[in-house]
């Protein structure tokens, strides 16, 4: 009886080590995901933009990160030249998806302002829900000019 014991705690000690060394093995396989970076590349407005004659932006938002995001918020405001808000962007067409490592090309909804010149904000992720590597580059402020 005493050497069945003994048996059973060696099979035991076995299985303990082998399973350490397996499970140390096994952790040079793990991968470390990159933390998700979104930002605004461009804002582009066409060169004569006219008053009363709407007009549309292209943006491209950008994903340097390795995981594809989903319905990614963006956020589309023009302000005048005292601040004041102007415009902002519906929020059923405020979503971008952002695959792995993509630029992705979006066309804005069409304005219509009056004379005057005009500072046009852009931020990717404006709902703050992913995590990124940084978080200060998620904003892109331009001026254009309407005659």
């Amino acid at each position: 009886m005493a050497t069945s014991y003994i048996q059973l705690a060696t099979v035991f000690a076995i299985l303990v080590v082998g399973a350490s060394l397996f499970s140390v093995g096994l952790s040079g396989f793990a991968t470390v995901q990159q933390p998700m970076d979104f930002y605004v590349r461009s804002l582009d407005f066409p060169s004569n933009i006219l008053h009363d004659n709407p007009f549309r932006g292209t943006a491209v938002f950008v994903n340097t990160g390795n995981t594809s995001a989903t319905f990614v918020a963006y956020d589309y405001a023009i302000y005048d030249y005292r601040g004041a808000n102007v415009y902002r962007g519906e929020i059923k067409d405020s979503y971008v998806n952002l695959p792995i490592s993509s630029a992705v090309n979006v066309t804005l909804q069409p304005v219509d302002l009056k004379n005057g010149t005009y500072f046009v904000k852009l931020k990717i992720d404006s709902e703050n829900h992913f995590v990124e590597s940084n978080e200060t580059n998620n904003e892109f402020v331009t001026t254009i000019r309407v005659i």
